[in-house]
């Protein structure tokens, strides 16, 4: 057999078998990331590089991340920038931007991929929640109710190309950020995909506390984004908390659902006193 290919053979293999650079943020991350980490390395798709962007994390965060062979850059940085910072530094054709308490399923890579051949250039990736807690549970419950929902959902895994031309994600968007670069991808003319393999969110052990805290936080950050976005916002913010076109869902589940619901109007309180 001859193991010598042709210029063709190569250009050929390498189209088959893009990189993809997994650009992950992170802080105080360890109890979460090496299964993150794992998964990427599981993906059936193997041409793969990650960068971990990390605020100076105290524990072993780092340690594990090189521990996976991850470039890990520290930086002081919110996650919009964190993630340009990944993207600048990926030498991928694709870049795909999860979280450090994200889990991929094991072909979510190859699905992405199989999209861009058909000719889109960003993919929005279905995300499944799961955790130990009552309020963990509530979360998954809700997650669900917002498959298929582009007014939720908002694209991940990018032709860099494209994820360049638009400037990335706002560098100074704390909240609303996913939003802000999904609509920018659309005025920009670039197709939007989906597919059916799914991100697992680990919730861990959430707390309605911790819950309502953060939705403070990012009541606060979504100012910006509704200066920017103002009719969008509004719809965004509106559909939200709405989830009645999934009842009969919650009728199916009413332990968790009765909670979801007392969760999601404490964290609507909490967002809108954020915003104020």
């Amino acid at each position: 057999m001859n193991p010598i290919i042709t210029h063709d053979q190569f250009l050929q293999l390498k189209q088959s078998s893009p990189l993809v650079s997994v650009i992950v943020p992170t802080y105080e991350s360890a109890l979460f990331i090496e299964e993150c980490l794992r998964s990427i390395k599981n993906q059936s798709h193997s041409s793969v590089e990650i960068i971990v962007i990390d605020n100076y994390s105290e524990d072993d965060t780092r340690k594990i991340a090189e521990r996976y062979g991850a470039i890990v850059i520290p930086s002081k940085s919110i996650r919009s920038k964190a993630r340009n910072i990944g993207a600048s530094l990926a030498k991928g054709e694709f870049i795909l931007s999860i979280d450090s308490d994200m889990v991929l399923g094991q072909n979510v890579i190859t699905s992405c991929l199989n999209e861009t051949r058909l000719g889109y250039d960003a993919i929005i990736i279905p995300e499944v929640s799961f955790g130990q807690s009552y309020w963990a549970k509530c979360r998954a419950l809700e997650k669900v109710s917002y498959f298929n929902n582009n007014m939720i959902e908002a694209p991940r895994f990018f032709a860099k190309s494209s994820f360049d031309n638009i400037g990335g994600y706002n560098p100074i968007l704390e909240a609303g950020e996913d939003w802000d670069l999904h609509q920018r991808i659309k005025q920009s003319g670039c197709r939007i995909g989906r597919i059916n393999e799914i991100i697992l969110h680990d919730e861990d052990k959430l707390t309605l506390k911790n819950a309502v805290m953060k939705k403070y936080s990012y009541g606060k950050g979504f100012k910006l984004y509704r200066k920017m976005h103002p009719r969008e916002g509004i719809n965004r913010l509106v559909y939200k908390a709405s989830l009645v076109a999934k009842l009969p869902l919650f009728v199916r589940y009413p332990y968790h659902a009765s909670g979801m619901f007392l969760m999601k109007y404490c964290e609507l309180v909490a967002f809108l006193i954020g915003m104020i």
